[in-house]
């Protein structure tokens, strides 16, 4: 099995603002916002809390029919360093 690729998500604080933050999933991106903004002693507590999470765009591996694609809903596609187009 393939690891999962990353994502890109926007997580939401209540007092702090927003913060863009690249993590395989929803919980991993609010761990690591977590962790950060403590270890850095950033702002209050209780404005570190987190209280919107949205995925802003993900990374793609595999392709049905070996080719990309670009779905018609709010998530982009990132393409990674690895992708290689056969018909080049």
């Amino acid at each position: 099995m393939k690891e999962k690729g990353l994502n890109l998500f926007l997580v939401e604080t209540k007092g702090l603002g927003d913060f863009y933050v690249v993590e395989k999933c929803f919980s991993d991106a609010k761990n690591k916002l977590d962790i950060l903004l403590s270890q850095a002693d950033y702002g209050f507590r209780s404005d570190r809390l987190v209280t919107k999470i949205k995925l802003i765009s993900q990374e793609i591996y595999e392709f049905p029919n070996g080719k990309p694609f670009f779905s018609s809903d709010d998530v982009r596609l990132i393409l990674p360093t690895t992708y290689n187009n056969s018909d080049e």
